[in-house]
């Protein structure tokens, strides 16, 4: 929400907003010269989520999303995703976007359609409280949620009653160090004993490597318009492993999405 607030004031003040926290499509559409992307959007995310659950076999997915742009435009996208393959959103159902207790009409909608699996767009203490009635009225499908849900928040939310739940990221799994930008992360902010990897941290830690490589190529004495061009440069910027791709019709930056599930005693699995 307070990216999606700030977009009127970039855009009159006409200042460069770089790595928003946010996979809204309100940040995307229409394009904003000012905006420059270093997360995949919900969009992907959802998308990457059905390609996951339909290549393992399930068939039969619902959505609950709140009643708001950003949830009506989840829906969109799992069901333009499933038409592609002659599938169809096997039920969907709401929260009011401002109140995360009114569950109950979605769990029994979803309940009554008997889906395989469920993709849960909202915050945690939402997804926590939908997961457990789901739970209590006897069904058990695949939950799967969003990163915009917060991992570690879901996971102590649910206890035990968590493991298996599904998580899509926009960042790698910050608890390894397999690409080099894990292993400058974890360098910078873990080993010296100023904190513990996160989702979270780690996608403020490349927001600032590819804001500083735009600063970079603005040259010494960069003005807001020489940034803009040096951030629209970069059609293949490679961040320790990771690719972000900007031009003059598009800030996208990447699609980058991976799974990861809530393992025993509330950890994050890849």
């Amino acid at each position: 929400a307070t990216c999606n607030a700030a977009v009127p004031v970039i855009s009159q003040a006409n200042v460069p907003f770089v790595a928003p926290a946010n996979g809204n499509e309100i940040m995307r559409t229409p394009f904003n010269r000012n905006i420059f992307h270093t997360r995949a959007s919900f969009a992907n995310e959802v998308e990457h989520i059905i390609d996951h659950l339909t290549t393992v076999g399930v068939t039969k997915i619902a959505v609950f999303h709140p009643d708001h742009a950003p949830g009506r435009a989840a829906l969109a996208t799992a069901e333009a995703t499933l038409k592609k393959l002659n599938l169809r959103v096997a039920a969907s159902a709401t929260y009011p976007g401002e109140n995360v207790h009114e569950i109950d009409a979605g769990v029994r909608a979803i309940g009554q359609a008997d889906a395989q699996a469920v993709i849960i767009f909202g915050p945690y203490k939402l997804a926590a409280k939908f997961i457990a009635a789901m739970k209590n009225a006897g069904h058990e499908p695949q939950f799967m949620t969003l990163s915009v849900v917060g991992s570690e928040a879901l996971a102590a939310d649910l206890a035990e009653a968590g493991r298996g739940v599904g998580i899509s990221q926009v960042v790698p799994y910050p608890w390894v160090d397999n690409l080099p930008i894990l292993v400058e992360y974890r360098d910078v902010y873990v080993r010296d004993g100023k904190g513990v990897p996160s989702f979270t941290s780690l996608e403020a830690f490349i927001g600032a490597k590819v804001l500083v490589e735009g600063l970079r190529r603005a040259g010494a004495q960069p003005t807001r318009e020489k940034f803009v061009s040096a951030m629209e440069s970069m059609r293949e910027f490679n961040a320790g492993g990771l690719t972000f791709g900007y031009d003059p019709k598009s800030h996208a930056g990447t699609k980058y999405v991976e799974l990861t599930v809530i393992g025993k005693d509330r950890k994050i699995l890849r």
